[in-house]
């Protein structure tokens, strides 16, 4: 299977919702669903997304930023208005890779604490 590499990709549940009571013959390509339609519907995908969870498979994805250290700064302030990266504010920090000189190092996600984050 071909991948873009494209991390970017989005589709509200009302898109999702549409496309497959298309796909389906629930719908006419130039129909809206009912709200009793698109009730149903969106239970029935959140049902889907928490069966796959339970899988294993996650319906999110992964984003790698960079964040150049500073040998004095004991702490960083990360997220959507963070002063040292703006970015959207991680659920969770699986790992941690290091590059010094060249050589690279991968940190185990244990040495990143949630804990120690600001509620902010």
């Amino acid at each position: 299977m071909a991948v873009s590499g494209s991390n970017d990709y989005n589709q509200t549940a009302l898109e999702i919702i549409k496309d497959a009571l298309i796909l389906c013959g629930g719908l006419e390509d130039d129909e809206t669903p009912t709200a009793e339609q698109k009730s149903h519907a969106l239970r029935a995908l959140n049902r889907m997304v928490k069966a796959w969870s339970v899988k294993g498979l996650k319906a999110w994805c992964y984003n790698e930023v960079s964040l150049t250290l500073v040998t004095s700064q004991a702490s960083y302030s990360i997220g959507p208005t963070g002063t040292d990266l703006v970015t959207e504010r991680p659920l969770s920090v699986t790992n941690v890779r290091k590059v010094v000189t060249g050589t690279e190092e991968t940190t185990n996600k244990n040495h990143v604490r949630p804990s120690i984050w600001s509620n902010q």
